[in-house]
């Protein structure tokens, strides 16, 4: 469709606020601010229609990191064509693996809830959600009025919860207790279901005949740090993504998500360790994401979770994408 790309993913970068170095996966990196000025300067960028941002911007997805990164976008006016994917760094519970705190839980994942929060008001000032459709209570609507909405309900609560004290729950007092613990979790799942809404979101470039559908492949619950790399879309957003494929008819379609859909084959054919460990670092519901492939004539997704370079065709013709990140 005569695309410029550039694949914006910063996943070696993690825009950080907390100190000059970010644990990794495989290894410490030096601290996102040192790199961040190289990646959005390097040549092909002034030339892409759209920068692709597949996830892992912040590595811990503080309110710091955002704002450096969003600062950084808006002073090379770079907002109008830069798409955000959320990467589990961005939303997941992502903390130091340490002994003294391995059995330490995030009880009700209000780290992931205010992670949701952060990106997704990152997500309204860029490219996604000038342009982006997606359906709440079955209906298309514009992300950015969606994102009003689920905002203004939202935040209030975020902000209140450090403060709120958390009803108890006693074996003693059950029955007298179960009321009140029980509206004060609902609250924060009805809180997250109103951002997880929001995804997927359509991005139509009728420019191009083209649209972008963006996943977000970290909608499991997160609650500990061994955990958050976990990738799922979910049932109910696999089905929101169906309905809103038949509402943009172009002739190119792509999907941006995080997580990889499948192992590289040299991933299949080593030790049984580095097999599995491959096995669970790619989207744990992949399958309903290829059908969706097939039945759509997607051209490619692009993603990159690994810290990999990564090129597949599969046998229908989808490409499978991710240039290395290091």
């Amino acid at each position: 469709a005569g695309y410029r790309w550039y694949d914006g993913e910063t996943q070696a970068v993690n825009v950080v606020n907390e100190g000059a170095t970010v644990r990794m996966v495989e290894r410490a990196h030096p601290g996102g601010k040192r790199q961040l000025d190289r990646v959005f300067d390097a040549p092909p960028r002034g030339d892409a229609d759209v920068i692709l941002v597949t996830g892992d911007v912040t590595a811990r997805g503080t309110a710091g990191s955002w704002r450096n990164f969003l600062d950084a976008v808006d002073e090379r006016e770079l907002a109008a064509r830069m798409l955000l994917v959320p990467g589990n760094h961005d939303i997941a519970f992502v903390d130091h693996l340490v002994r003294k705190r391995a059995l330490r839980l995030d009880r009700f994942a209000i780290v992931q809830l205010g992670n949701l929060l952060k990106f997704g008001e990152a997500f309204a000032e860029t490219l996604g959600g000038q342009r982006g459709v997606c359906l709440v209570g079955g209906e298309p609507r514009t992300y950015l009025d969606a994102w009003s909405d689920a905002e203004k309900a939202v935040r209030p609560l975020v902000a209140a919860l450090p403060t709120t004290p958390v009803p108890p729950l006693t074996l003693r007092h059950w029955w007298r207790e179960r009321h009140a613990f029980f509206d004060y979790v609902e609250k924060i799942e009805a809180a997250r279901g109103k951002l997880l809404e929001l995804f997927p979101v359509a991005v139509p470039l009728a420019e191009k005949d083209s649209v972008i559908f963006v996943l977000n492949s970290v909608s499991r619950v997160s609650r500990h740090p061994a955990l958050n790399a976990i990738g799922r879309i979910g049932r109910a957003q696999y089905k929101r993504l169906d309905r809103l494929a038949r509402q943009f008819p172009p002739r190119l379609k792509l999907v941006a998500v995080h997580h990889h859909l499948v192992r590289r084959g040299e991933e299949q054919s080593v030790g049984f360790m580095t097999r599995l460990f491959a096995k669970f670092t790619v989207l744990g519901d992949s399958r309903p994401l290829v059908k969706f492939c097939i039945r759509w004539c997607v051209r490619a997704v692009l993603d990159r979770h690994r810290h990999l370079s990564y090129h597949r065709r599969l046998p229908w013709g989808t490409v499978l994408r991710a240039a290395p990140s290091t």
